[in-house]
């Protein structure tokens, strides 16, 4: 019966510890560039690394691919 107990308690510290300490990462840590293909090349994480389009290519609006 003791082991019973123990091992409940020891299962039970582990849960608390592993959903406690999980950490979360922010997606923007380490980010170096960010281009949401929104009609240029400009880079939108404030880095400053902008793109240069070459040979006119366009991008598109999902929207125009949604029919009726």
């Amino acid at each position: 019966m003791k082991l019973r107990v123990k091992s409940t308690l020891i299962c039970a510290t582990w849960i608390i510890l592993l959903t406690t300490c999980i950490g979360y990462a922010d997606l923007t840590d380490g980010l170096i560039a960010y281009y949401p293909f929104d009609g240029n090349a400009n880079d939108m994480s404030g880095n400053g690394n902008n793109a240069t389009p070459y040979n006119d290519y366009k991008f598109c609006n999902h929207s125009q691919f949604l029919t009726d």
